[in-house]
């Protein structure tokens, strides 16, 4: 639990520090120009001047804040996908807005295989658009859709994949990939999301064994 709150932790320390540098800044700044503008402008034109700063300002940097509108706008729309998963939900917010930074993006075609059973696991992966299949020898076990996560047991359990996923149906499949070095700290780092990531393991696989009995029928 330590390490993940240590860094979210550093990321408020280091935002508080920086906005009072900026106030720090700005305060010096207005000592030592206040004065030169008053003896140019006279009173009532460096109140004028400094008032119009604020909009020139926001006019010179209207693309980058379009810009940034637009990332905020995705970044919200990513969040809002990993809160779909159960061990996210539980995540601070703050940590959950780092995963959303993360977030690598595939897409594949009907019937490609996102991975293999018995291969290594590095990602975890969380349905965007369209469906995904998940085989165990041969047996279909069952089609995960939008919002449902895939690829945990490799991570949480530090084994091989136990199961092939692939392309459902005729649609493209668009998932959410998060490498193991981001899933594991935030996961494992909070005991609700923790025992929710366990929760889900334990049903998977419960669902994997299952399926093995009745192909042995």
């Amino acid at each position: 639990m330590l390490p993940a709150r240590l860094a979210d932790e550093a990321v408020l320390a280091r935002v508080f520090a920086a906005f009072e540098a900026l106030l720090t800044l700005g305060v010096a700044a207005g000592v030592a120009v206040a004065p030169v503008l008053i003896e140019v402008l006279g009173i009532r034109g460096a109140l004028v001047g400094v008032g119009l700063l604020g909009p020139l300002a926001v006019i010179a940097s209207w693309p980058a804040l379009r810009r940034l509108d637009l990332l905020i706008a995705v970044r919200d729309t990513d969040i809002q996908l990993l809160q779909l998963v159960p061990m996210f939900r539980s995540l601070p917010q703050a940590t959950i807005e780092q995963l959303a930074a993360a977030i690598d993006r595939e897409e594949m075609t009907a019937g490609t295989p996102v991975f293999e059973q018995g291969e290594t696991g590095d990602r975890v992966y969380i349905v965007e658009h369209g469906g995904a299949d998940v085989v165990r020898d041969g047996r279909r076990i069952a089609t995960l859709e939008r919002g449902d996560c895939f690829g945990e047991i490799a991570l949480l359990r530090d084994c091989v994949r136990t199961a092939t996923v692939r392309a459902a149906g005729t649609a493209p499949l668009r998932i959410a990939a998060l490498s193991r070095e981001r899933f594991l700290p935030a996961v494992t780092g909070y005991s609700a999301s923790a025992a929710a990531g366990e929760q889900i393991v334990a049903t998977r696989l419960d669902e994997l064994d299952g399926a093995a009995r009745r192909g042995h029928r």
